[in-house]
């Protein structure tokens, strides 16, 4: 908009987006939701989980304007490890490392087996349809707490499984905790959160700063600092506030903490350890270190440990799982009374000459660069179909020498293969006969004992069996 104003053209106006008005009254009715109702007792058990007792030398206020600072970095490449390998090699997301190394921390210098800690959240949570806050200005945040049980003697990958497991049932991403609290309609629920111990312990991921300005011309990082951010008058709501950034391709972690209860040597010491915690994760980061799947790991397609078990057994290479999309589900259901009704062929005369060998690589690595093409459609996992990604596949391949033939026979030869590759693709689906009952969402055909989806598990509504 800058520059079209300043080369003299009109600025594009962007489309509004929802007023906070219209966010806040979204806020109040969802407060009042049965699936917001339903996370109370998931909650009260959080947060009546006992907090910290951090070790300290004086009984300060919290006052901000006793606030001190300290601030630990990883190196580029170990902040590169931790955002792109460490989450391929465990199936995490970078708020698992890092409240796994800071637990570790903070339990090697508090004791005890439970660590609590205040997440912050970004807020910006989805509510209904029609309401969107993407380009609306205001800090939106969410404040919940997490409750982390730490194995004493456990090393950081090991930890880092339990902690993954615990952050991924917190029920819709922190936001209930918060409604619950604040706006729900019952006092008597609002007042049992409220009076819940208090944690000592905030944390907050920013996230990557870097792709802020990444691509402008106008901005950039200054070097000065911005000042204080709130009025030295006013008191801490936590002892300890740890906030985590990435910028110029660095992770941050800034330590802000009460000068006059801890001393900044106890808080190099606990920091230190936070970043000593992630160096050992990221040194682990490699394939041999992968554990087993978890439901946890896939949580889209809603899947228990028998039915993982059961595809893990098929897809040895199993790396995600997911529902199918709308339109992939039509294609999936029509192919219970149809041939393969999306099948098709492609077939094309190449001039000049040919690597075969280098053709065949090419494609692998296309293969290898895109999950979509290492793709199966499952149908008997679970109540829905699902699309069971494999970390490897290979492709089947086979080359014919025909140049000895003349044209037509080259002709004939082609439009059989196109056939027996077309009758090799056909699939159907698995017969109603040979299981004890079709799966949930599934019932049994009138027609060739096959089973088909039932209309109530899809938006569309298919005509008559055939």
């Amino acid at each position: 908009m800058y520059f079209a104003a300043a080369g003299g053209s009109v600025p594009p106006i962007l489309e509004k987006t929802s007023s906070l008005q219209t966010w806040a009254k979204a806020l109040h009715e969802h407060a009042q939701s049965a699936v917001v109702k339903d996370t109370f007792e998931q909650w009260r058990t959080l947060a009546s989980k006992p907090a910290l007792v951090l070790p300290h030398h004086a009984a300060g206020q919290l006052p901000h304007a006793a606030t001190g600072m300290l601030t630990t970095r990883l190196s580029r490449d170990e902040t590169l490890a931790l955002l792109q390998h460490l989450p391929g090699v465990f199936k995490t997301q970078i708020n698992d490392a890092l409240l796994t190394a800071l637990a570790l921390s903070l339990q090697r210098w508090a004791g005890g087996k439970t660590v609590r800690i205040d997440l912050e959240g970004h807020g910006r949570e989805y509510l209904a349809d029609g309401v969107d806050v993407s380009r609306t200005v205001g800090w939106f945040t969410t404040l919940f707490p997490v409750a982390l049980d730490i194995e004493p003697g456990k090393d950081a990958v090991d930890t880092l499984l339990v902690v993954k497991d615990e952050l991924r049932r917190i029920p819709d991403r922190g936001l209930s905790y918060g409604l619950l609290r604040y706006l729900s309609s019952d006092t008597a629920r609002r007042g049992s959160l409220a009076d819940m111990p208090a944690s000592p312990v905030l944390f907050n991921y920013l996230g990557q700063f870097d792709a802020v300005v990444a691509d402008s011309a106008l901005f950039s990082f200054a070097s000065e600092s911005t000042g204080p951010w709130r009025s030295s008058r006013s008191r801490r709501t936590h002892a300890l506030e740890i906030v985590a950034v990435v910028r110029d391709g660095q992770l941050e972690i800034a330590w802000h903490h009460d000068a006059d209860t801890h001393h900044e040597t106890s808080i190099a010491r606990v920091a230190d350890d936070m970043v000593a915690a992630l160096r050992e994760l990221i040194a682990n980061a490699h394939p041999s270190r992968r554990p087993a799947s978890a439901p946890a790991d896939f949580p889209l397609a809603k899947l228990d440990a028998v039915a993982l078990a059961r595809l893990t057994a098929r897809y040895p290479q199993l790396e995600d799982v997911y529902p199918l999309t709308p339109m992939q589900r039509l294609f999936f259901a029509m192919e219970t009374s149809q041939v393969n009704p999306g099948f098709e062929q492609w077939h094309f005369r190449l001039d000049g000459p040919l690597d075969t060998a280098l053709l065949r690589r090419a494609i692998d690595h296309v293969i290898e660069q895109h999950g979509m093409l290492r793709t199966a459609f499952v149908g008997d996992a679970g109540a829905e179909p699902l699309q069971v990604v494999s970390e490897g596949v290979t492709l089947p391949w086979s080359e014919e020498d025909w140049r000895a033939y003349p044209e037509a026979e080259q002709t004939e030869r082609v439009a059989a293969l196109l056939a027996s590759d077309l009758t090799k693709a056909t699939r159907r689906r698995p017969s109603c006969s040979t299981r004890t009952s079709c799966p949930p969402s599934m019932t049994p055909s009138p027609v060739a004992a096959r089973c088909h989806w039932r209309p109530s598990a899809w938006a569309w509504k298919p005509g008559p069996a055939t």
